[in-house]
């Protein structure tokens, strides 16, 4: 996953495997990144594409 405003990477997921568990890593790492960022604070929107 990537943080569009800054082009970083921001969460990501490894497996052999491209089931459903594998997205939900990779987005719960990426809420948590977001959410550490702002100091603790939960963002008031998240806004998700797939290309």
């Amino acid at each position: 996953m990537i943080d569009v405003g800054s082009r970083r990477p921001i969460g990501w997921a490894i497996a052999d495997h491209l089931r459903t568990e594998l997205i939900n890593r990779a987005l719960t790492a990426a809420v948590a990144w977001v959410i550490q960022s702002l100091g603790g604070s939960t963002p008031d929107t998240v806004n998700l594409t797939s290309n």
